[in-house]
């Protein structure tokens, strides 16, 4: 009876090992590549909303932002976005991330904040439309 237990014992003790380990790697055996601090994965990336749109040359409208995997040390109040673009001749930025279209083209209006970053498509045409090549 006593190595009637024993076994019993070790057949339970060992039998979740090979469950753990497929568990644990699991992630890796999909995408070796993956990596949890990629701000391009999205684990510590800054969204920017609206972050495809299009105006009129003269309009104008405010983006916001927020990290998607907030930080627990952080207040939301508390984060400092800066803001900038790729043509300041087409859409130009404030500080406080409000976007003026100025002239036919398209911007990316970026927004960082520490090692966090992202970014927003803006088209500026007659139509205030979207360009087709533009669309996700």
């Amino acid at each position: 009876m006593k190595n009637k237990a024993a076994s019993t014992m070790a057949i339970l003790v060992l039998l979740p090992l090979p469950i753990l380990y497929a568990c644990e790697n699991r992630i890796t055996d999909l995408d070796p590549q993956f990596d949890f601090d990629d701000p391009i994965r999205g684990t510590k990336n800054l969204v920017v909303y609206p972050d495809l749109l299009a105006l009129r040359p003269g309009e104008s409208t405010q983006l916001g932002a927020f990290l998607a995997k907030p930080d627990p040390f952080l207040n939301p109040g508390e984060i400092d976005v800066e803001w900038g673009s790729s043509d300041p001749a087409v859409v130009s930025v404030s500080p406080t991330g409000r976007i003026t279209a100025q002239k036919h083209g398209v911007a990316h209006i970026y927004a960082e904040f520490g090692e966090w970053g992202g970014e927003a498509v803006v088209a500026v045409n007659e139509d205030a439309r979207i360009p087709d090549h533009l669309r996700r």
